[in-house]
């Protein structure tokens, strides 16, 4: 049934090139646009920068027991979760 619908398409699309190339142009044209004013909104501030001193940045890392220490600094107990 797709092969169908496939076929009946490239028909139409063959039969009336300059229809296709202009809705491919007015997509790309749509993108573009969307994509540069997505980067200058971006660029202009929205979003939060990033970590300025990433050398003080913290890591994370697993524990000799497998659980992650909780807020008191003490390992966390399953009955305690």
């Amino acid at each position: 049934m797709e092969w169908i619908l496939l076929r009946q398409a490239a028909r139409r699309v063959a039969a009336q090139p300059g229809f296709a190339l202009a809705a491919v142009i007015i997509l790309a044209i749509g993108i573009g646009a969307n994509a540069t004013t997505f980067s200058i909104v971006t660029y202009a501030g929205v979003r939060r920068p990033g970590i300025s001193r990433l050398g003080h940045s913290l890591q994370a890392q697993p524990t000799t027991t497998g659980r992650l220490p909780d807020a008191c600094g003490n390992r966390c107990h399953p009955g305690r979760l």
